[in-house]
């Protein structure tokens, strides 16, 4: 009769943990869909940025092109103010005065007709 009720007792255990570990089962299964499911947002969300960080540095690239191109721009205007300065310098030098007249602007009709053509 001590046996029956031991083997009662050990298959009533067993059922409770059978249950039991059926129950964590599921709360892991759960907890592994919610996982798979932040782990896809997530993995979208760093291709998103991916994306914006290759738009922000072809966007810096293009910026630092057109800023070599102004530089240079500056350089060439520099160098072609340094030239017309020593060449007004070497014409005074040789006696030729400078004059600079101011621009007349046209106002009659027919005068802009002839200037024009």
């Amino acid at each position: 009769m001590k046996r029956i009720a031991l083997v009662a007792l050990f298959g009533a255990l067993a059922a409770g943990c059978n249950q039991q570990a059926t129950a964590d089962l599921a709360v892991c299964k759960s907890d592994l869909a919610k996982a798979e499911t932040t782990k896809t947002a997530d993995d979208a969300k760093i291709a998103e940025l991916t994306a914006l960080v290759a738009k922000y540095e072809l966007a810096a690239a293009d910026a630092a092109a057109a800023a070599a191109k102004v530089d240079a721009a500056k350089a060439k205007s520099a160098a072609k103010t340094a030239e017309a300065k020593a060449v007004t310098k070497e014409a005074v030098k040789g006696g030729a005065t400078v004059v600079q007249q101011p621009i007349q602007q046209i106002t009659d009709p027919e005068a802009k007709a002839k200037a024009k053509r």
